[in-house]
């Protein structure tokens, strides 16, 4: 009785473990609340209500005529003043903008986790007409690390949207369960337990839209094979691979990364509008 209390206690501690790593390891997010003017970008901040009641921050930017939305779910680390940069460089380009930021980041209330912020994503999806003041547009999502899994997520909910014009995923992951198992072998005992596992390989197999992949090789984050699994899995008949030599995780929007971006944006959305 003694040795099984043991073992009993044992898997709780490591049960409750898993739980924190969850939340330092997955969701590391900045809840510093910083506007869009504090942060040098050209957009509005709009703090809407989900229907659980719980806050979230948006940016939203209008497109130039004839441009498409971008629709951008940024990584685990950090918050959106953080990616200002890239923002200004959408904007600038003419792209509309919509940033949602996640629970427990940039101001938002509430706390991060897959069901949540999914639902958040696909609520915010539905106001970005609204938001944007642009009724009809061209929607392209963004998703940056674990935003790539919150992107591909909404993607495949909305194969029927004919708004819907392209799927760009930076330094993606096939599944967090294989990032743990590789990276925290410790848990692999618990997989089960997990609150998040963003299944993007999976996924990815469900969505024929337009679908850019970019990775660099010597991604210390997520392995460079992770997003080739992604990109080979992709059901689109229009995909990309753009492959970074000595790319790491945070350093991949070098000039012929850009370039190529600012291509599949434009021409993605040409594709689907069949002009």
């Amino acid at each position: 009785m003694k040795s099984i209390l043991t073992i009993s206690a044992l898997g709780l501690i490591a049960y409750f473990g898993l739980g924190r790593f969850e939340r330092s390891m997955i969701w590391p997010l900045d809840p510093a609340h910083v506007t869009p003017q504090q942060a040098g970008v050209d957009a509005t901040e709009h703090l809407l209500t989900m229907q659980d009641g719980t806050k979230i921050v948006t940016w939203a930017a209008p497109p130039a005529p004839g441009k498409p939305t971008v629709l951008y779910f940024h990584g685990n680390a950090g918050n959106l003043a953080g990616r200002a940069w890239r923002f200004r460089w959408f904007i600038d380009q003419g792209y509309g903008l919509v940033a949602m930021s996640y629970r427990g980041s940039s101001g938002s209330g509430g706390k991060a986790v897959e069901r949540n912020i999914s639902s958040d994503a696909r609520e915010i999806y539905d106001q970005i007409g609204t938001l944007t003041g642009a009724q009809n547009q061209s929607i392209m999502i963004y998703g940056e690390s674990i935003g790539g899994a919150v992107g591909t997520a909404l993607a495949a909910e909305l194969q029927d949207d004919p708004q819907l014009s392209g799927l760009v995923l930076e330094a993606p992951f096939t599944a967090i369960p294989h990032m743990v198992r590789r990276s925290f072998p410790q848990f692999r005992p618990l997989m089960f337990a997990l609150k998040n596992r963003f299944p993007t390989e999976e996924r990815v197999h469900n969505i024929e839209t337009p679908l850019l992949v970019i990775h660099g090789t010597d991604d210390r984050v997520i392995p460079f094979d992770m997003g080739q699994s992604v990109f080979a899995a992709g059901a689109s008949p229009n995909k990309i691979f753009i492959e970074i030599p000595g790319g790491g995780h945070d350093d991949t929007w070098r000039p012929f990364v850009v370039e190529k971006l600012d291509q599949f944006l434009m021409n993605a959305q040409v594709l689907i509008s069949g002009e």
